[in-house]
């Protein structure tokens, strides 16, 4: 009663509440009007957004006692319910996990289903005597098996019973690797994919082709690639040792926002490699602001800086940045392309630099410098090309007289818009 006196009418000291308290109780109508204020703080403190989750027994104001591991996450609360579940079921010592206020995931690592108050944190804790979903037959924690005659729907088991559940929309279950995928590259899903946002693009000498994915109808697919990233990641202790790691990290959050479904504003792009089970692995991802002809490019994330693992493709970041550049120069061919970017970090600054970008301003929200860079028609092809290293002859003779000093003078070609040093280093690292 104390505490419920002093949290909701400010009082400052116990002596203050138990005054409070003999008045009230003085009054023939005290204690009813007493005991409604105990239930409306402690209703206020066990109050949260009611989101269910398959397996699992919610719990409002309260946080798991066992000792944890904790990851921000980003999206909606039921995005992020979801995906700490996921963790929490990948542990087999996980019975319980917390999602606080902030978006903090506090995934257990000890066997236990201790319960400890937390005002506004919510706990989940897994509920053995749930209801298996169809159908009934029992299974072992971490199978994932398909729904026949379905693309989008699969089963999980959670506490030894199935669960059934759907993939985002334009994705569909990839039995091989037992997760979702785009219904593209998904035998018998194929008519389930929106293919107008979806192309070829090359990149290299050795000529390997990607897929670039862009537009409203692959966000959704986009998005769960890069939270899936972000799990990666916090399982992954070696990402944080290092220094590139932790800055592809942190610049992931950029990526991973939550965006509706507005097409003027910022979208994510994406590039694809080809695996040899038939599906795609993301290699690299941008969120890009564009108008008309002008790209803000946010955030940009290759997996090799970031997870550093086995599928991971060197140049994707390139590709990935090509595909932009022609994608909207095809858009509108006669007009000029202004290409703009905040970096994230001093690493990313200095590259932007290097490549010719000057400063034009600087970021309100950061206090970053605004680059820019402006690319004339004929020359977005020029670019792309001298990312990719696919340069013919006659563009390397450009490049040769752009190393001449002063060569801008008698005749400035597309290879002048790019600082010297960089023909020079690339030249060094052959």
């Amino acid at each position: 009663v104390e505490s419920s006196l002093k949290n909701s009418v400010g009082l400052s000291s116990p002596a203050s509440a138990y005054v409070m308290l003999m008045r009230l109780l003085l009054a023939s109508s005290a204690l009813p009007s007493l005991l409604a204020l105990r239930e409306v703080v402690t209703h206020a403190e066990e109050d949260c957004e009611k989101v269910s989750v398959d397996g699992y027994r919610q719990n409002c104001g309260r946080k798991c006692a066992g000792r944890s591991l904790s990851k921000r996450l980003q999206g909606s609360w039921a995005e992020k319910a979801e995906l700490c579940a996921g963790a929490c079921s990948a542990n087999e010592n996980c019975n319980c996990f917390t999602l606080s206020p902030e978006g903090d995931c506090r995934f257990g690592l000890t066997d236990g289903k201790g319960l400890r108050k937390e005002p506004g944190s919510t706990a989940y804790v897994r509920d053995n005597s749930a209801d298996a979903s169809k159908p009934s037959d029992a299974c072992d924690r971490g199978q994932v098996a398909a729904v026949e005659g379905s693309c989008r729907s699969y089963r999980h088991c959670v506490a030894s019973a199935w669960t059934q559940t759907e993939c985002p929309l334009g994705m569909s279950f990839f039995a091989k690797r037992k997760a979702c995928a785009w219904s593209g590259a998904v035998e018998g899903c194929e008519e389930l994919a929106r293919n107008d946002d979806v192309r070829n693009v090359g990149c290299g000498s050795k000529k390997r082709t990607f897929i670039l994915a862009r537009g409203q109808a692959v966000q959704g697919w986009l998005r769960h690639e890069v939270l899936n990233w972000q799990l990666e990641a916090t399982r992954r202790a070696d990402v944080r040792t290092r220094s590139e790691g932790l800055a592809a990290t942190n610049i992931l959050r950029t990526v991973a926002i939550e965006m509706g479904s507005i097409e003027s504003g910022p979208q994510r792009w994406g590039i694809f490699s080809h695996a040899e089970d038939g599906g795609l692995d993301l290699q690299a991802v941008a969120l890009v602001n564009q108008l008309n002809n002008t790209l803000d490019i946010m955030a940009i994330v290759n997996r090799r800086t970031l997870l550093k693992d086995e599928i991971a493709i060197g140049g994707a970041g390139r590709a990935l940045l090509g595909g932009i550049l022609e994608t909207v120069q095809s858009e509108a061919p006669d007009m000029p392309l202004i290409v703009q970017g905040t970096p994230g970090d001093d690493v990313v600054e200095e590259m932007y630099r290097k490549h010719g970008m000057q400063e034009v301003g600087r970021s309100k929200e950061t206090g970053k410098p605004l680059l820019e860079m402006k690319l004339d028609p004929q020359c977005v092809g020029f670019f792309k090309k001298s990312l990719c290293g696919e340069l013919n002859l006659r563009e390397k003779s450009a490049v040769a007289w752009r190393l001449l000093p002063h060569s801008e003078k008698l005749w400035n070609t597309c290879a002048h818009m790019m600082p010297a040093d960089v023909y020079w280093d690339t030249l060094q690292k052959r």
